[in-house]
Formats: structure tokens, C-alpha cells, sequence
């Protein structure tokens, strides 16, 4: 019987636990956040022409902030976004594997001459 009664209060304490500490900490969260990521996001599309531009990023935390940002404000559709980072590091990533020029083995040849001796 006390089996069932310390599962019953570690399940309780389980889901108890985090919501009293959700409870207690968001308006401190929410205080000190604030609209920050809001204008953060709001001065990244502030110099974007007014409509029919492609947007690259190659960071795409912020491309999508700017993205949700655009659509919140009715403004998604004048824009199109490309992430345009990933492909381009991994091209970076298989170039950096391969041997340089000076780490690149020599290996010296040697001219042939032609049945006329040239």
C-alpha cells in the first residue's frame, strides 16, 4: 500500500513541480522579454523595399523571425524568403577536405619523344 502511495506522490510532484515554477517565473519572463524580440525582428525589416523583393539569409533563426514578423504584420506575400546557408556551408565543408596545392602529392612525369625524337 505505501508502494502506491510514493508513486502516486512522485506522479503528483511531477506534474505539480513545473507548473508551480510556470506559475512563479512567467511575468518575471514576460517582464523582462517584453516586445524586444518584436522589435527586433521589426528592425530587421525596416530598410526592405515595399514589395517584390527575395530575401537570402544564410541564417535561417533569423529569416524566420523576420518571416513570422512579416506575417503578422500582413507582409509575407510581397516577400519571398530563401534560406540560403546550408548548402552553401556544405560545399564549403567537402572543399575544405580536399587537399590543397601544396599538400597535394607531386609525382613528376616524364616527356615522351615521338618515333621522330621530339
Amino acid at each position: 500500500m505505501s508502494n502506491v502511495a510514493v508513486t502516486s506522490a512522485v506522479w503528483v510532484l511531477l506534474v505539480l513541480a513545473p507548473a508551480a515554477l510556470i506559475y512563479r517565473n512567467l511575468p518575471q519572463i514576460r517582464t523582462t522579454n517584453g516586445n524586444l524580440l518584436r522589435e527586433y525582428a521589426a528592425s530587421l525589416g525596416h530598410g526592405l523595399p515595399p514589395r517584390g523583393a527575395v530575401l537570402f539569409s544564410d541564417d535561417p533563426r533569423r529569416l524566420l523571425l523576420l518571416q513570422f514578423w512579416m506575417s503578422q504584420n500582413g507582409r509575407s506575400d510581397d516577400y519571398l524568403f530563401v534560406e540560403s546557408g546550408g548548402e552553401h556551408k556544405q560545399q564549403a565543408a567537402h572543399l575544405s577536405r580536399l587537399p590543397s596545392v601544396s599538400e597535394a602529392p607531386i609525382r613528376p612525369t616524364l616527356a615522351r619523344r615521338g618515333p621522330e625524337g621530339i
